[in-house]
């Protein structure tokens, strides 16, 4: 089984994201490590890949998130579906890139607990 926690699922996302647009040294990063090659960004990118995905998937993320922002997990989520794997999805629209709140805490490791004991037992 796999985890996706705050994930970037599209590279061309990243790379067309906002912070990639107003922050220079974003997007030199983004340049000098990802390239701009759209279909090599695709290639790597696990929204485009996600066919050859078989475990279960949990994908987790923070509605304000301004690192990753959340359009990546529904990338992702929505690729799965496309596929007929539908992903368990767990999603905190007040959270960011990462969870603060500790109720959300409560639920996230509630969550994957839940999951791993589904898929790998103890």
């Amino acid at each position: 089984c796999a985890i996706g926690y705050a994930g970037v699922y599209d590279l061309n996302f990243i790379v067309d994201s906002d912070q990639a647009k107003i922050n220079r040294t974003s997007a030199s990063f983004y340049n000098k490590y990802l390239g701009q090659d759209r279909a090599e960004l695709d290639r790597f990118s696990p929204a485009k890949l996600a066919e050859k995905i078989t475990a279960p998937v949990l994908l987790v993320h923070g509605g304000k998130d301004k690192t990753a922002p959340v359009e990546h997990a529904e990338a992702m989520r929505a690729a799965l579906i496309k596929v007929n794997r539908p992903p368990q999805w767990l999603l905190a629209p007040n959270e960011g890139h990462g969870f603060y709140d500790t109720s959300n805490t409560t639920m996230l490791y509630q969550t994957i607990e839940a999951f791993l004991e589904k898929h790998i037992g103890h």
